[in-house]
């Protein structure tokens, strides 16, 4: 069994039942009946952020106060985890932005044949590590759609009837994430 003293051993005032506010008071209930506060008498929290501690040792941040912190992470900019994406016209590419419907972060698409294509970016990514979803939009049902390169300025996609293993152009959307 549990036994704890909370100093004054008395079971009577360890649940409240009830909070409310009345006519400018809070109301706390408890099994000793209700204990009522001025509201106004509880003052403000008016701190700021720079009075906050924080501890930076998990985060690997400099700051040592809340307000540093918001202050250190609005100075490093948004995290961009999405490196490129976009919405291809296979039959359409033409080794510019040709059969690039939308796009963010794409320089060109270069044809490489039937169902092949080098997707080449503005803004290298970080490493090869990226990650390449790929989505065919309305393709023949044994198609498909696969990454068979990459670098960090480019990679390379196939499509494929898996039935008869020609390639074929279609259209296909993109997204790398960079981590």
């Amino acid at each position: 069994a549990l036994n704890v003293d909370d100093a004054d051993a008395s079971i009577t005032n360890e649940v409240n039942t009830a909070f409310a506010v009345n006519a400018g008071n809070l109301d706390i209930t408890d099994s000793n009946g209700t204990l009522s506060v001025p509201i106004a008498s509880l003052g403000t929290d008016d701190q700021t952020a720079a009075e906050v501690s924080y501890d930076p040792t998990v985060s690997g941040l400099i700051a040592t106060d809340v307000k540093d912190a918001i202050d250190e992470l609005a100075a490093s900019g948004p995290t961009l985890v999405f490196h490129a994406m976009g919405y291809i016209d296979g039959s359409l590419v033409d080794n510019f932005l040709g059969g690039v419907r939308n796009n963010f972060n794409i320089a060109s698409i270069t044809d490489l044949g039937v169902g092949n294509y080098r997707v080449n970016f503005t803004t290298p990514a970080s490493t090869t590590d990226y990650i390449v979803q790929l989505t065919l939009r309305a393709a023949n049902s044994g198609a498909s759609i696969q990454v068979i390169g990459s670098t960090t300025t480019n990679f390379t996609v196939q499509i494929k009837d898996n039935d008869d293993f020609t390639n074929h152009d279609a259209f296909w959307y993109f997204t790398i994430v960079d981590f």
